[in-house]
């Protein structure tokens, strides 16, 4: 944790129940999926698939670069699109 103080005795129990789990660590692979680099690159967003979102949409990303950025597509793609 950034911040030890946040880490309250609620919190550690909390925790230590969901990784008691007997699925536990079959979530915990299928939640971390994305750190391997082939199937990351497999659900990247490219310009054409972009392109091809015909309802809209809305986009959020917490940090940058955005997943389209990485992909080298870029907001643009989506039809009618709007930047702030």
């Amino acid at each position: 944790m950034a911040d030890p103080s946040m880490v309250t005795p609620d919190l550690i129990r909390t925790r230590q129940a969901i990784f008691e789990q007997p699925d536990w660590l079959k979530a915990c692979q299928a939640n971390m999926a994305l750190q391997d680099l082939e199937t990351r690159k497999r659900n990247m967003l490219t310009d054409e698939a972009l392109g091809q979102i015909k309802a809209p949409a809305l986009v959020l990303w917490t940090t940058p670069p955005a997943p389209w950025m990485k992909a080298g597509a870029s907001p643009g793609s989506f039809p009618m699109a709007n930047s702030p």
